[in-house]
């Protein structure tokens, strides 16, 4: 088979990478493209991250849209009207970005997060000889779970593509509305690929003593709520330094903070700084090596990165916040729909911490282990299952 021309559409940034990464490895030898949406999702991308480090060595090229794209075009369909459809195509040209990213011949394969209806997409879809449009999670979250009458929830636009990658066969209710049933293929996440990890392992430049340390992925969401109410952030997290801080059996543990790559407001240093330096430390390794030296792992409640410490099959707890009512964050987690999830509050973090560190065949870790491998399934040799799925797609493609 011929070498593809394969494009990545980012809208967001980091998140959308972590998924896709595995497989575009697989395709290094093909020439890979980047369409960043904007300046931001390009921004996004901490340049040292081992898993941006592996990407960028294999991407031929990328391109940015900026607010003076098309300027021209977009002015017009501004005074002359949003649903012009003409001033639309101008705007949204696949010959416009095919020659910006200097690719020679079409686009065979386009990728792109699942429920990103940018028009640029839809502009491939309308081309005479269209690539292979393919959508696929930026979160490693089964959208499925705890999938009950009381909980039901469905995706409703439409997606913009020939076939929807999914965690679990159980999310194939989520989106049903969305696509046809035989567009949703499930196959899991290439991402905890064993030969993936030690491939990112190698471009790994931060040292840790392993296995003495405390992961929390932390999702700093100052600026999220009003500012009245943010003070409740403000004291969950200090009460939780300070609890770790003066535990004696903590004495050698150190806690390891990983931000959202998103929801990263710097305010939680103000809060941080206020604890010894040699009991914490913040990392911009990727999670699934940091989930994999540490003892423990313990994330924002309602966090999809508590898979994270699931698959590298360490106890793993979800922090719950003191401020729900009135805001824009449920009360309860997908994952303790789903029954897996070990919550801990104020009044049993110290316990929690305790069992954690020095009791990890504790009952609670092995029920939570077993809940995970029945509704997870965990499965490691998924880039190539989908490898192979793509490229008979492919070469049914070329026969047409």
């Amino acid at each position: 088979m011929k070498k593809k021309n394969i494009l990545l559409v980012i809208r967001r940034g980091q998140p959308e990478l972590d998924w896709i990464a595995p497989l575009l490895f697989k395709y290094k030898k093909n020439h890979i493209y980047v369409f960043y949406l904007s300046k931001d999702a390009f921004k996004n991308f901490p340049e040292n991250n081992p898993i941006f480090l592996i990407f960028k060595s294999i991407c031929k090229g990328y391109f940015i849209q900026k607010l003076t794209t098309n300027f021209f075009w977009r002015l017009c369909k501004y005074f002359f009207g949003k649903k012009n459809q003409f001033l639309s195509s101008k705007i949204h040209d696949p010959k416009f970005l095919i020659k910006k990213l200097k690719i020679k011949g079409s686009i065979d394969i386009i990728f792109s997060e699942y429920g990103n209806n940018s028009e640029w997409i839809k502009s491939f879809i309308n081309l005479k000889k269209k690539p292979l449009i393919i959508n696929y999670p930026s979160s490693p979250l089964s959208f499925g779970q705890g999938f009950k009458e009381k909980h039901k929830k469905y995706y409703k636009k439409k997606l913009l593509c020939d076939y929807v990658f999914l965690i679990l066969k159980r999310d194939l209710k989520y989106w049903s509305k969305s696509i046809e049933n035989k567009k949703m293929l499930f196959f899991g996440n290439p991402a905890y690929d064993n030969w993936w990890i030690n491939k990112i392992s190698k471009f790994e430049n931060e040292k840790f003593n392993n296995k003495k340390n405390i992961l929390f992925a932390y999702n700093s969401d100052f600026g999220l709520i009003p500012k009245e109410q943010e003070k409740v952030f403000e004291q969950d997290l200090y009460f939780f330094m300070k609890t770790f801080v003066n535990m004696s059996s903590m004495k050698k543990i150190k806690l390891v903070f990983k931000i959202h790559p998103l929801r990263n407001n710097p305010y939680y240093l103000n809060i941080l700084n206020k604890f010894p330096k040699h009991k914490w430390s913040v990392s911009k390794s990727p999670l699934i090596l940091l989930s994999k030296k540490s003892r423990a792992m313990i994330c924002t409640h309602g966090s999809a990165a508590i898979l994270n410490g699931l698959y590298s099959k360490i106890p793993t707890m979800e922090y719950q916040r003191g401020f729900y009512k009135n805001s824009k964050f449920a009360e309860k987690s997908v994952t303790e729909i789903g029954g897996m999830s070990v919550v801990v509050k104020k009044n049993n973090l110290k316990k929690m911490l305790d069992k954690a560190i020095h009791n990890s065949k504790d009952n609670i870790w092995i029920k939570q282990k077993r809940k995970f491998n029945s509704v997870y399934k965990p499965k490691y040799d998924v880039s190539n299952k989908i490898f192979k799925f793509i490229n008979n797609k492919l070469i049914k493609y070329e026969k047409l």
